[in-house]
């Protein structure tokens, strides 16, 4: 039980990580892309 917690925890925190990274690449993609044109 406790692994499957930790693992869980850990997949939680892995996604907002990923969550947050992709909204950072969308948010520079579209200054460049600003930028650019």
């Amino acid at each position: 039980m406790i692994q499957r917690s930790a693992a869980r925890t850990l997949d939680l925190e892995f996604g907002v990580v990923t969550h947050a990274g992709q909204q950072f690449l969308a948010l520079a993609a579209s200054k460049v892309f600003q930028h650019v044109h």
